[in-house]
C-alpha cells in the first residue's frame, strides 16, 4: 500500500501522538501494513526519533512475527535506497537486528529467561508440551476431585450425581476442564464466576434472578400466542350460534384471565402471576 493510498484512519495511526494509540480493524484490511509504517515513521521522523533496538513489536502468532520482522527492514532498505547518503537509516538498519519483534509468548519467555533468579525459578526451566499439559491439567483435576470425595460436602456429591455415571467420574473431569478453558478466555475471571454464583444464591428471592427474567420472557411469548388462538377460536364461532351459545362464555373468560396474567407478566411481577395461574 503506498503512502498517497492511506486513508485518514490510518494516517492517525501511523503519524498520531501524545498519546496511546489503539487500532482495530477487519482481517485484510492492511493493520500490518499500518503498523510497520509507524514502526518506521518511529525510526526515521525528525523530531525525537527512536532507535530501533528500543522498539517492542509484538503480535500473536508466529507468522505476524515473521511478517513483521521481514517488511520493516524491507522498507528501511527502501528508504535508504532513495536516500543512500543518510547515515541514520543505514546505522537504524544495524541497529534493527536487536529490535525485540516477536510473538507476545516469545517476549514473555526472554524476560523470564533474563530475570529468573529474581523470580525464584530455576535457569533450565523449559516450555512444557501440549501433551504434559494435558497430562498435568488431568492430574490436577483428579486430585481435586478426590479431594472433595474426601471433605464429603453434601453440594459436591449432587454434583457428582448430576453429572457422573456409575463408573466412573468422567463426565466431571470433562465439565471442570471445559470450564477451566473457558474461563481462561476471561481477563478477569474471579469477578465474572462471582457475578455468575449469584444468580445461583438460594437466599435471593426468585423473583430478583436473572432465570425469573427468562422465563418471564417466555412467559409472555406463550400468552401472547394462547391470546392469538383465543382471539381466532372467537372469531370463528361468532358466526355459529350453536358454537357461540356453547363455547363464547368459557373463552371470553379465558381471554380476561390471559390478559391479566400477560399484564402481570408485563410488570415482571412474579409472584402475583404465579398466584394468577394457580387461582
Amino acid at each position: 500500500m503506498s503512502r498517497a493510498n492511506w486513508t485518514e484512519e490510518q494516517r492517525q495511526a501511523i503519524w498520531g501522538h501524545g498519546g496511546s494509540i489503539l487500532v482495530s480493524a477487519a482481517a485484510g484490511s492492511g493493520k500490518t501494513a499500518v503498523l510497520v509504517e509507524r514502526v518506521v515513521e518511529l525510526i526515521t521522523r525528525e523530531e525525537d526519533p527512536v532507535d530501533a533496538d528500543r522498539l517492542l513489536v509484538v503480535t500473536f502468532s508466529n507468522a505476524a512475527a515473521r511478517e513483521m520482522k521481514q517488511r520493516i527492514p524491507r522498507r528501511l532498505w527502501e528508504m535508504a535506497r532513495e536516500d543512500p547518503g543518510n547515515s541514520r537509516l543505514a546505522r537504524q538498519q544495524l541497529l534493527l537486528e536487536s529490535a525485540q519483534i516477536s510473538t507476545i509468548h516469545s517476549f514473555c519467555v526472554s524476560l523470564i529467561r533474563g530475570y529468573f533468579q529474581l523470580l525464584g525459578i530455576p535457569a533450565e526451566f523449559r516450555i512444557a508440551e501440549e501433551r504434559e499439559l494435558d497430562l498435568l491439567r488431568m492430574r490436577a483435576v483428579q486430585e481435586l476431585i478426590e479431594e472433595e470425595y474426601v471433605a464429603g460436602e453434601d453440594s459436591f456429591f449432587d454434583l457428582v450425581e448430576l453429572i457422573s455415571t456409575a463408573r466412573s467420574d468422567r463426565g466431571l473431569e470433562r465439565n471442570i476442564l471445559k470450564l477451566y478453558d473457558f474461563l481462561r478466555n476471561h481477563p478477569f475471571y474471579e469477578n465474572w464466576m462471582a457475578q455468575v454464583l449469584e444468580g445461583y444464591d438460594a437466599s435471593r428471592e426468585l423473583s430478583g434472578t436473572p432465570w425469573a427474567a427468562i422465563l418471564l420472557d417466555y412467559a409472555a411469548d406463550a400468552l401472547d400466542h394462547c391470546l392469538s388462538l383465543n382471539r381466532a377460536a372467537l372469531e370463528l364461532m361468532a358466526g355459529d350460534e350453536e358454537m357461540s351459545a356453547a363455547y363464547q362464555r368459557p373463552f371470553q373468560e379465558d381471554a380476561i384471565a390471559l390478559e391479566s396474567c400477560r399484564r402481570l407478566v408485563k410488570e415482571k411481577n412474579w409472584d402475583a402471576c404465579c398466584g394468577e395461574i394457580a387461582g
